[in-house]
């Protein structure tokens, strides 16, 4: 059975030879495992690891290209990304590095006119003709990419304070500014959906809406803007019979019957410690019409757990969740250096041996 044949049969509901294994970490984390196992890139990473997925434009991939603008750089380090927007590499623990936004460029519009304004980018910004390549040469593998995010990225344009306030004192601007975001992003995901000429399995399309605890924005403000864009990028990735996954971290549970009607395939992850997202009952209760990705504890298990604990618990959430298909095994976020290279071994050789 091939890595793609196992991801289908799980996602299709059925019971593959083992379960399907993803991998995502942060840059530092992949370099210290190619560093212990002596691999060259992480291509020879993800072979070592047994996973069975290829993210075309996740983790350091680079297709589509990108042959826009060149972006600017400061000599402080801060870059500009292709939404205008500036960010900055913050250190936050030795040897560990995340992009944080210094500026926003739409703190001070009034307007939707203002929002409309902003060099917004363009879909020709990137080349596409790599897409169906690397589409033949992985056909192994099950085959991941787009580009979704909308509502919770209004807040790299306006700062997170003002677009929670935003959402009640000036929708308009909120709504112009995540209409510009799905323009792009829909388009960009047409053309690769095109350009993998029916060879990309699933379009992941993002939103976080979940928070420790809750909803970060009520459902009806989801439903008023962020639910008919879902249902949009289900339809596109259904015509090109590719699944829909859509990636929103936190406590979900309250919209996932609405996710279900929208036409969402597959939810990654399951941040199986908050409220209501227990596997147990997500099996019960969504397991007949709804996968899983990504479901291993990130925030405690796999940087403070034992790799005994890791391949047990691994081996639990199979047997609940992993009945009948439905489940595909990766860590619940990115891998941080802070996990012991160990308990990333009790997982992926652990479960890809069984």
């Amino acid at each position: 059975m091939t890595s793609r044949e196992r991801v289908l049969k799980s996602f299709h509901h059925e019971t593959p030879d083992r379960v399907p294994l993803d991998y995502g970490a942060v840059a530092e984390m992949d370099e210290l495992l190619m560093r212990t196992f002596g691999l060259p890139d992480r291509a020879a990473l993800l072979k070592r690891l047994h996973v069975d997925f290829r993210h075309l434009d996740k983790w350091g991939a680079m297709i589509p290209r990108y042959v826009g603008p060149e972006l600017k750089e400061s000599a402080d380090g801060t870059v500009e990304d292709i939404w205008g927007c500036r960010l900055r590499n913050v250190e936050y623990r030795p040897g560990c590095f995340y992009a944080e936004y210094v500026d926003f460029p739409l703190a001070e519009a009034k307007t939707v006119r203002d929002v409309e304004k902003h060099h917004w980018p363009d879909p020709d910004w990137y080349d596409f003709s790599p897409v169906e390549a690397y589409c033949r040469e992985n056909d192994a593998y099950c085959l991941v990419g787009g580009w979704g995010a909308t509502l919770d990225s209004v807040g790299f344009f306006r700062g997170m304070e003002q677009a929670m306030l935003d959402l009640y004192d000036s929708p308009k601007i909120v709504e112009a500014i995540v209409e510009k975001l799905f323009e792009f992003k829909y388009e960009y995901n047409a053309r690769l959906l095109s350009a993998a000429g029916g060879r990309l399995d699933m379009l992941f399309v993002s939103e976080d809406m979940g928070g420790q605890d809750a909803l970060i924005v009520s459902r009806e403000m989801l439903k008023k803007v962020v639910f008919p864009k879902f249902r949009k990028f289900a339809e596109l990735a259904h015509k090109h019979h590719a699944m829909e996954m859509l990636h929103s971290d936190g406590a979900i549970r309250d919209i996932i019957p609405n996710l279900i009607d929208l036409g969402v395939d597959i939810i990654d992850p399951v941040q199986t410690s908050c409220p209501g997202m227990d596997p147990e009952s997500l099996k019960r209760d969504f397991g007949d019409r709804l996968c899983f990705h990504g479901i291993v504890d990130s925030q405690e298990l796999l940087p403070q757990g034992s790799p005994e604990e890791v391949l047990s618990e691994a081996r639990r959430l199979v047997e609940i969740m992993g009945a009948d298909g439905g489940l595909a095994l990766n860590a619940n976020n990115a891998f941080q250096i802070d996990v012991p290279v160990a308990n990333v071994l009790a997982l992926y050789d652990g479960i890809g041996a069984e």
